[in-house]
C-alpha cells in the first residue's frame, strides 16, 4: 500500500517484496491492498484468495478486503448490464 500516494512507483518493490517472502501471508495481503488501493479489483482478487490458503486462521485482511473486492466486482458487472439495459445499441 502506497501511504505517499506514488501507487505507480511501487510495483517493483511489491515484486521484491513477494520475492523474499513468497508464503508470507501478510505480505500477500499488502500486495492484495496495494491493487485495492489503486481500484484494481479482480487483480487483488488472487493475492487475497492466496493469503487466506497460506493462513485461513486469524486473516482478517484478506477475508474483509476478498469481500470488498468481490462487492466491487458484482457492482461493477450490474452498472455495466444496467448501463447496456438502458441504452441498447441500434
Amino acid at each position: 500500500m502506497s501511504l505517499l500516494g506514488r501507487t505507480s512507483e511501487s510495483g517493483p518493490w511489491f515484486s521484491k517484496a513477494e520475492e523474499l517472502d513468497p508464503n508470507g501471508y501478510f505480505t500477500v495481503d499488502q500486495i492484495g491492498l496495494h491493487y485495492i488501493e489503486c481500484g484494481e479489483f479482480a487483480a487483488a482478487r488472487p493475492w487475497f484468495e492466496r493469503s487466506l490458503r497460506l493462513q485461513a486462521s486469524g486473516n482478517q485482511i484478506a477475508q474483509r478486503y476478498l469481500q470488498i473486492a468481490n462487492e466491487r466486482l458484482l457492482q461493477d458487472a450490474n452498472n455495466e448490464f444496467n448501463l447496456k439495459l438502458s441504452s441498447p445499441s441500434r
